[in-house]
């Protein structure tokens, strides 16, 4: 009768000191066809690039002493309600919306400015609905200081302060153009 033959197991291969998961991701990438190892490589090396630049951003505005829109915004001085108040004395600069309104168009207009995109047509939409001084100092008085976010996995940071301060934040250089003309049409001495 003949003996049966046991064969040990074998040894697993030498591990490369990564993690299984590692290893999979590996394989898997390295069974992608060229062009799609290409462009997955162009995108990593992209988003990598990308995170860096915000970083330096970041750390060169801190360094350098530039004083960010939230800092701007925190510094502003102006009593918005005082200011309103003075204004509708006058009859001749008295406002022309009601607080109702004013809560209402701040309301408005943070929510063109929360989360991933801003929308610059309802924002001027809003500005082109007042008609001067007292209303813009209501409205700002009623947006008072709210956290602007910046969308979900958004490196940017979210701001926190006034209307003025996320006003500037959001809107580029070309943006604030033209709602500066907007506010100018209007004779209201306030500017992005």
């Amino acid at each position: 009768m003949a003996t049966p033959t046991i064969t040990p197991p074998s040894a697993p291969a030498p591990s490369s000191g990564g993690s299984s998961a590692t290893g999979f991701l590996k394989k898997s990438y390295m069974n992608l066809p060229p062009a799609t190892r290409g462009l997955v490589t162009l995108v990593g090396v992209g988003v990598g690039l990308y995170i860096v630049y915000k970083i330096y951003k970041s750390v060169s505005g801190t360094l350098s002493g530039e004083v960010t829109p939230q800092q701007a915004s925190t510094r502003e001085d102006k009593n918005w309600a005082s200011e309103a108040d003075k204004l509708n004395q006058n009859p001749a600069t008295k406002a022309s919306i009601t607080n109702a309104q004013a809560l209402s168009y701040a309301a408005t207009l943070f929510a063109c400015m929360d989360g991933y995109a801003t929308d610059e047509d309802q924002i001027y939409a809003v500005f082109k609905g007042i008609k001067n001084d007292a209303d813009f100092a209501m409205i700002q008085n009623a947006y008072g200081v709210r956290e602007v976010s910046s969308g979900a996995w958004n490196p940017e940071p979210n701001f926190k302060g006034t209307l003025s301060g996320a006003l500037t934040n959001e809107l580029s250089a070309s943006e604030k153009e033209v709602l500066n003309k907007i506010l100018e049409q209007k004779k209201i001495t306030y500017r992005a």
